[in-house]
């Protein structure tokens, strides 16, 4: 299968107003070269591996859906010419993208311990050296 990734802007929808108006399709090339000939499924903006909450895209490609779904939106980023869809591919590239685990050390005892992101204040001790420092 030669996968391509069709962009389409649906203005009549009622998310218009929210930016959610970008629709991601993904097309067989090898079967046509017109459109609706050749669609396979829409490319979900989240997409899960788990059994129960599989989209139409991850129960077709499996394991690899996430993999061919970052291929996919990297070559339209790159043929891309339009900003607000660049913009959208953009922002499901960074969906597919965890965000990564912070770890820091206690003051106290050393201890590695996951960060809690915080706006104003990071914590500095894990949780068993605080709740020490309360009681």
């Amino acid at each position: 299968m030669n996968l391509g990734l069709r962009i389409s802007k649906n203005y009549n929808s009622k998310s218009y107003l929210n930016n959610n108006f970008i629709n991601f399709a993904v097309v067989d090339l090898d079967k046509s070269k017109n459109y609706p000939a050749n669609f396979v499924c829409l490319l979900s903006r989240i997409i899960n591996t788990k059994k129960n909450q599989q989209s139409k895209f991850s129960s077709l490609f499996g394991d690899e859906s996430k993999l061919i779904a970052k291929q996919l939106l990297t070559h339209a980023l790159k043929s891309e010419a339009d900003l607000e869809n660049r913009k959208a591919i953009r922002d499901r590239l960074k969906l597919l993208d965890p965000k990564p685990i912070i770890h820091a050390n206690c003051q106290v005892c050393n201890k590695p311990f996951e960060l809690n992101k915080r706006r104003f204040k990071q914590h500095k001790m894990c949780y068993e050296c605080y709740q020490k420092r309360i009681e």
